[in-house]
This record gives C-alpha cells, sequence and structure tokens, in this order.
C-alpha cells in the first residue's frame, strides 16, 4: 500500500499538482484506507456505574432466591465471582461484552435452569445483538470435543454430513471449545450435557442456539462471510471454504428447503410400528402448553391402544432431544409403563429458599406465578432445615399408579444428554423402578437432585440483561452420586454414524431382539 502512494505522489510531483489539490487528493486517499474493522456483534455501550448497580440486584436475587445457589459453592466463592465480574466492568462495555461475562458467571453457580435465557431476553438487545447475517451456515454435533456437520445450507456442496469442523475464521475449533465451555450449561459436576448445548442442531425460526448467540461474543466478526477449514469423513485432506453468513430466518428456510419441511411441534410426537415385534414412540419434547388442538391425554390413549391391539411386545421411547418442559405429559407417560405405584416418597421432595420475593427485586422480575410476589401461604410449606423449606404440593404431587392399559412387553428408553429435566426425571425413574432399559449416553441432570418447576425470570433494571433463576430444588429422598443417569447400556455416536446416517442405538436393539 506505501508503495502505492509513493509512486503516486512522484507522479503528482512531476505533474507539478498545486498544494491545495495535492493536499485534497491525500485526504480523500487515506480516508479509504481501511481501518479496524467494525464487529458486527456488539450492541450498545453500557456505563459502568449503572452496571455495577445491575449486579448488586442481580446477586441478590441468587443468593437470596435460588434454591441451590450454595449447593456447588459456598458463600465466599459467590462473592468472589460477582467481585471478579465486578472487576471487568469499565465506562463504554458493549452489551455483547457484558452478556458473554454474565453468563460465565452464573454458568458457574452449576445449575442447568440458571442462565441468560435467550428467549426471555428483551427483544430490543436480541435484534442489535443477533438480527444480522452472523449465522453459521451449518449444522454441526459436539463429539469429544470435534465438530461433525450434520447439515449444510451454505453454497458449497462439497461440504458434507460427517465432515469435521478444524478452523472457523482461522480459529481452531479445539480454542472455540475452550471458550465455550466456561458459558456451558451444567448441574453440579456432571458436564454431560455442555456439548450438546454446544451444538448446533436446531434450526427453526422460532430457536436459539447456544453456538449462534456465543461464539460471536468470543471471536468478533468483522465481515458476514466466514472461513471454514474442514475435512469431509473419509477424506485425506482438508478443505478452506469460503461460505457466506445467513440471517436466522433464511438459514431456516435454507435447511427447510434442503432437508424436507420444517417439523412442527405437535408432529415431534409420534409412533412408528416398525413390525409385528417392534414399535417406536418418539416424544421430542414435553414443552408442549403452545400446542394447539393437542390432548396428550388422547394421544397416549390412542398410541398404546394401537401397540395392545396389535400385541407389539417390545416398545421403545426414544427421548433423546428432549431437554423436558411440563412435567404431566411425562407423569401420564410413566403411567403407562410403571408395573407399580409410584409414590411421591418415591419421587423425592420439593425445597424452597425463599417464599416472598424482597420488594425491591419485584419491579424486576417476572414469572407465570406471581403467588410468589405476594407470599406463600403458610400452609403450602413446612421449615425443613436451616436453608430450605420443604413444600406440601399435594396439589401437583400425586401417586401415580399403572394405567389400566399399561405396557407389558419389554421397554427401552433411549436417553442421553439432553434429558435434562422431566427427561431426566424419566430416566432416573425408569433406572430406579427398573420398569425399562436405559440405553444410550449418560444424562444431563444430576442425581443429586436439580432446581426447576418454576422461574423468576430478572430483568435487570438498566442494561436489561435477563437471568432465569428457578424457585424449586427437587432433592432425592437419599443419598446421590454427582451425575446424571448412567446408561445400563451405553451407546454413543460416532463421527461415521453421522456421515453414513447410521443409529447405533436403534440398531443395537433391533440386534438384540434378533
Amino acid at each position: 500500500m506505501l508503495d502505492v502512494f509513493q509512486s503516486l505522489i512522484t507522479n503528482l510531483i512531476h505533474m507539478k499538482i498545486y498544494p491545495l489539490f495535492f493536499a485534497l487528493f491525500l485526504f480523500t486517499a487515506f480516508a479509504f484506507i481501511p481501518t479496524h474493522a467494525q464487529n458486527l456483534v456488539e450492541g450498545r455501550a453500557l456505563k459502568k456505574d449503572s452496571l455495577l448497580m445491575d449486579l448488586d440486584l442481580l446477586e441478590q436475587a441468587l443468593t437470596e432466591v435460588h434454591p441451590g445457589v450454595y449447593r456447588y459453592q459456598t458463600p465466599e466463592s459467590v462473592q468472589a465471582l460477582f467481585q471478579d465480574l465486578r472487576s471487568k466492568i469499565y465506562d463504554g462495555i458493549t452489551e455483547a461484552t457484558m452478556m458473554k461475562y454474565l453468563a460465565q458467571t452464573v454458568a458457574q453457580i452449576r445449575c442447568g435452569h440458571t442462565y441468560v435465557n435467550p428467549w426471555n431476553m428483551d427483544g430490543r438487545i436480541r435484534n442489535r445483538l443477533f438480527g444480522g447475517e452472523t449465522f453459521l451456515p451449518l449444522g454441526f454435533s459436539v463429539l469429544d470435543d470435534r465438530l461433525i456437520v450434520t447439515h449444510n445450507a451454505s453454497e458449497d456442496q462439497n461440504i458434507q454430513a460427517g465432515a469435521e469442523l478444524l478452523a472457523i475464521n482461522g480459529i481452531p475449533t479445539a480454542t472455540i471449545m475452550d471458550s465455550l465451555y466456561t458459558i456451558g450449561k451444567s448441574d453440579g459436576n456432571n458436564f454431560e450435557s455442555i456439548p450438546k448445548y454446544l451444538s448446533l442442531s436446531d434450526y427453526r425460526k422460532r430457536n436459539w442456539e447456544a453456538f449462534d448467540l456465543y461464539f460471536p461474543l468470543f471471536f468478533p466478526l468483522h465481515s458476514t462471510t466466514f472461513e471454514l477449514t474442514y475435512q469431509n469423513y473419509s477424506a485425506e485432506e482438508a478443505t478452506t471454504s469460503q461460505v457466506k453468513g445467513l440471517s436466522k430466518d433464511k438459514r431456516a428456510e435454507i435447511m427447510e428447503d434442503r432437508y424436507g419441511p420444517e417439523v412442527l411441534e405437535n408432529k415431534q410426537w409420534k409412533l412408528d410400528i416398525v413390525n409385528d415385534q417392534l414399535a417406536i414412540m418418539k416424544l421430542g419434547t414435553f414443552a408442549i402448553w403452545n400446542w394447539k388442538d393437542f390432548d396428550p391425554k388422547r394421544w397416549y390413549a390412542e398410541a398404546f391402544g394401537e401397540v395392545h391391539e396389535k400385541k407389539i411386545p417390545n416398545l421403545i421411547v426414544d427421548i433423546r432431544g428432549n431437554g423436558g418442559g411440563l412435567g404431566k405429559p411425562r407423569d401420564m407417560l410413566l403411567e403407562y409403563l410403571i408395573k407399580e405405584e409410584l409414590t411421591c416418597e418415591d419421587r423425592g421432595k420439593v425445597l424452597i429458599r425463599c417464599v416472598k420475593l424482597p420488594e425491591n427485586l419485584v419491579p424486576y422480575s417476572d414469572t407465570w406465578n406471581k403467588l410468589i410476589f405476594k407470599g406463600i401461604p403458610k400452609v403450602m410449606y413446612k421449615p425443613y432445615d436451616e436453608t430450605w423449606y420443604q413444600l406440601r404440593e399435594k396439589g401437583d404431587c400425586k401417586t401415580l399408579k399403572p394405567h389400566k392399559n399399561a405396557y407389558r412387553g419389554n421397554i427401552f428408553i433411549l436417553g442421553g444428554p439432553s434429558n435434562v429435566s422431566a427427561t431426566f426425571t424419566l430416566l432416573d425413574q425408569a433406572n430406579k423402578q427398573g420398569f425399562a432399559t436405559y440405553v444410550g449416553e449418560t444424562s444431563g441432570g444430576n442425581q443429586q437432585g436439580i432446581n426447576g418447576g418454576e422461574y423468576i425470570f430478572f430483568y435487570m433494571p438498566y442494561s436489561r440483561m435477563e437471568v432465569d433463576i428457578p424457585l424449586k430444588y427437587f432433592a432425592p429422598s437419599d443419598p446421590r452420586p454427582d451425575t446424571g443417569v448412567i446408561p445400563q447400556v451405553p451407546i454413543s455416536y460416532t463421527q461415521r454414524d453421522i456421515a453414513k446416517g447410521t443409529d447405533p442405538a436403534i440398531e443395537y436393539i433391533k440386534g438384540h431382539l434378533k
């Protein structure tokens, strides 16, 4: 660049250009020299003093309301976490940087239901940060910290399912994963759910994936083009390709066009009669509160009625990818699977730390059950110890009895790291009660109990950043290990399975039945 300008200046001198025009030329020329490119995901600049007041309120909300804040941390370590966060705050910090720091801090609580929730985020912040063409045009699964491509919405059709992403924008994927792991959600010291959390696997317009949100926060984007280094399965050499970033909606449209119509919410439940020996019941989610014209009680009755009528001796219940949702559809399913009564004592106890939200936090909190704002009536709880109260949840917890049309054949449940909430408890009961064989990978969640059920959606008044804070701790009735639910038949996906389109868990069961 300097050589070019030296040549231009020499020519101008020989041409006897007058000083005024010479100065104007230099001003114009240097104005077009590229400066440091702007980060595409940045947002507003925030003020230090206001952010510090936000953090004071968030720390109060977590330490006075969250039922599990001190289960894997001490009061001193939580205080140190917030002191460290405060030390990173300065005038002019952007919304993007604040979101990253906040996610890293709350991840240390080690509660899979405590996080910066993109669904509850202020829509204006979401649009400022994630409204552009900053979405990677691929889908991938994280297997052993390697990014294995599953879907391709880019213009490079050479990127195949099963390819390993080696670098993005020149950054090795190992470096990327080291950074993103710091915001990964986990319950206790069970980190099995983090690779699934960081996988890019749901492209629906309404969904938000952690990788889409946090990759540009850790590794700023200065262009809407991604440079990808990848190696197709069984290929001898890696390839580097330039692909265009997409908006969230555009990626969804291309994925739908290339891989079939978008999976409608109320089509995530389906029954497949494979043959006269095997049926597969796929339950993609228990978050069914917005489903229209869908009655889970009727669906179960018809599905199990068909299996019963056809006398199918083996049933696979596939809940892989089902992160939970409502407890009622899980309990309805349990009634068709259990062989004996399942009492509330068998299902543990529900503990809370806060029976009335502090008055100063109410203006910044939202929830679907406003009872916590007024104060939970004393008839609904009793003292448990110095930390918790125990809820008397007779209305919410009832003894489950086997349904009159309960399934009596062999049951296999397919599960894994996505099972962190209502589906975690389903796997836990299957292993404890022995009514099914658990096939797959270690679940998310934690056998020492998980937090959830009801929430405070806490909006910090200045930054408007939001953090989900659960109100209930579902504690086991006996001492349990600090781990997820361990499958009786452990089976993991491999790069080859993705490349070849095989399902090792289903194939194992089919082979076992032969």
